[in-house]
């Protein structure tokens, strides 16, 4: 997942405790890692293209934020290339 970040040149910091990536200084992505999944979180995934509807809302609330769950690190290879697109 960190790699998908740093290849599409997005600046790699730490906040809240977790890997933040930002494009032009603004928070984009957010990696997590559960016990039972790993996800990239969108700030703003509401917003984005997501012809392959991949991405799901964390819960009902949220109005911009989606993420993209991961079971296993196979699971991260299959749609790289839809995550980066």
């Amino acid at each position: 997942m960190r790699t998908i970040g740093l290849d599409l040149g997005l600046t790699e910091e730490l906040k809240r405790g977790v890997s933040c990536y930002t494009f032009q200084n603004k928070d984009d992505l957010l990696l997590h890692t559960f016990i039972d999944y790993r996800a990239i979180l969108f700030f703003k995934g509401a917003l984005r293209k997501d012809a392959a509807g991949i991405l799901i809302r964390q819960t009902e609330n949220p109005q911009a934020g989606r993420r993209i769950r991961f079971a296993g690190v196979g699971e991260i290879f299959e749609i790289e290339s839809i995550v980066k697109a």
